[in-house]
């Protein structure tokens, strides 16, 4: 439609409204509940240029006209019309609508209206349209590079500027983290990834109260329920969730378990750091013209009651959580990740905890139960000690680094941990990382002997790579100090003689009681007679 055209809808409807009176309304409210927002911006400015020209044609002022021009005029101010401000703001969020619609199926005017304050956050869709975080769930981006991407679109930055608060990048990452977890939520198998993704755009919020808020509806909507399921099956069976179990009862392949219980974990933790010191809500303005036109809507639209509150309303409303409950469930989710990953079998979770503590499991964050977190009796400080033991055996390094969070919060000794990830290490042949760990472990008989064991293994592999003829009685020896170590034992570039100094080099480093230094110097004794390699005096 051209000018012309568009000055002869205008008569059109002058011409309609004079000898029908009320053709305006309709036309408006008709615009206004159109799907077609190109057609529907230009008839209803269409309407409010017609009904702005009638009024002006009119001869005779109204008694309450006079007193509002009195009241909006001054001697020195320009006459206001408020309905032509009101109109011009309804018009721009029409056009706002019509660019929406580019992106995604269009959506009415009178649609918007209940959803304006969440509506053009949540349905942004950059491509094809696809909803911004499926698309960028499916591409992979990265929490950081989402500015830079999304003001390469043209209508997304239009859409900006008319609304720049609505699509504030803090408000939209919030948005973003939501609709991941929803599809996270929908589809487990096909959108596991989304979760971790998710976590990345949240935890770039700057507002730790907004953050929070996320975090909480996401745990209530998302992952109570199905962290819930995964502890009890877990308690059940004593052992990880086979790929039957864990597809039909938590809708997500037996891989993903452990992932998904650290993810909790991360979440859990995250909603501690946000709680503590945890400032006031924030308030969140709103975009001019969305204030407008909520405050002034058009007369044709009938109101359908309440605007639905956005994400963001809805985060900054939550209630705190109870720090010391969300640290249990902390407590709950790392012993849970670091029994599956560490493959323990037939250990019951519970027993980790006093029996006020098992009735606080899975209850909603905000309450405020009374929960000896530490304060436990010692029966279940040893068995806390007993599990931990078995994870620093059989865990890997990253099970061990849980375990020892673990260890520290029930204020339990760490040394156990600390003295196995050290002869990891060594068996492994990182020597450098285990001098590293070395200084704080305690000294204890079996730290010694297990180091008395991986020295004469390593001495065994160096004779091997030697082709080096033992006696009989040296080899006998060696054997039976090195036990199932022999075969345990790895180096980088199997050069086993630089494996041999090493090794060499940190036991010269310890302060060993006497009864210890026995088996260390025959075995110095025996390298040095065929190698020449000094181990202890």
């Amino acid at each position: 439609m051209g000018e012309v055209g568009f000055v002869g809808l205008c008569d059109f409807l002058a011409y309609t409204e004079e000898h029908s009176p009320g053709t305006l309304d309709k036309c408006e409210k008709m615009a206004l509940e159109s799907h077609d927002t190109s057609r529907a911006l230009l008839l209803f400015a269409a309407c409010c240029i017609t009904r702005r020209k009638l009024s002006k044609s009119k001869k005779s002022i109204t008694k309450e006209d006079s007193e509002e021009d009195i009241l909006v005029s001054g001697d020195d101010w320009e006459t206001v019309d408020p309905s032509a401000e009101n109109a011009d703001c309804v018009i721009l969020m029409m056009h706002a609508a019509y660019l929406v619609g580019q992106l995604r199926q269009p959506v009415s005017f009178a649609k918007l209206m209940n959803s304006a304050k969440g509506f053009f956050r949540e349905q942004v869709h950059p491509l094809n349209g696809v909803h911004v975080a499926v698309f960028v769930a499916r591409e992979k981006w990265n929490a950081n590079e989402l500015e830079e991407r999304m003001s390469g679109m043209d209508i997304v930055e239009q859409l900006r500027s008319l609304l720049p608060i609505s699509l504030n990048p803090m408000l939209v990452r919030c948005d973003i983290a939501w609709e991941l977890m929803s599809e996270w939520y929908k589809d487990t198998s096909q959108n596991f990834e989304n979760f971790e993704l998710a976590m990345r755009y949240i935890e770039v919020v700057d507002d730790a109260r907004l953050r929070h808020g996320v975090l909480v509806l996401m745990w209530q909507n998302f992952l109570l329920e199905r962290f819930k399921a995964t502890i009890l099956l877990i308690e059940k069976t004593g052992r990880a969730p086979k790929e039957r179990e864990s597809r039909q009862q938590l809708q997500m392949p037996e891989v993903r378990v452990a992932e998904f219980l650290s993810r909790c974990h991360e979440m859990l933790k995250m909603l501690m750091d946000d709680v503590r010191d945890a400032p006031a809500p924030s308030h969140i303005p709103q975009d001019h013209l969305i204030e407008v036109v909520q405050s002034r809507p058009p007369t044709c639209l009938q109101p359908t009651g309440f605007s639905r509150d956005s994400l963001v309303e809805l985060a900054n409303r939550q209630s705190l959580v109870n720090y010391h409950l969300v640290l249990h469930h902390y407590h709950l989710a790392i012993a849970a990740a670091v029994q599956l990953s560490a493959g323990l079998r037939n250990h019951i979770l519970r027993v980790l905890f006093c029996p006020i503590g098992q009735r606080a499991f899975f209850l909603p964050l905000d309450s405020h139960p009374l929960i000896p977190l530490d304060r436990v009796d010692d029966t279940i400080v040893e068995r806390r000690h007993q599990f931990i033991a078995k994870v620093a055996e059989q865990g890997t390094y990253v099970d061990r680094k849980l375990a020892r969070i673990l260890s520290c919060e029930w204020n339990l000794t760490v040394d156990t941990i600390q003295a196995t990830q050290v002869l990891c290490l060594l068996r492994a042949g990182q020597d450098s990382a285990a001098s590293r760990e070395m200084a704080g472990v305690v000294h204890s008989d079996d730290f010694i002997q297990t180091m008395t064991r991986l020295l004469a293994a390593r001495v065994l592999r160096l004779a091997e790579e030697q082709n080096t003829v033992l006696t009989s009685a040296h080899l006998s020896f060696l054997t039976t100090v090195a036990g199932d170590e022999r075969i345990r034992v790895d180096w980088p570039n199997s050069n086993w003689k630089d494996a041999v100094q090493s090794f060499a080099h940190i036991v010269r480093s310890l302060s060993l009681e006497p009864k210890f230094l026995a088996q260390f110097i025959r075995i110095g004794g025996i390298t040095l007679q065929y190698w020449g390699i000094h181990i202890i005096d």
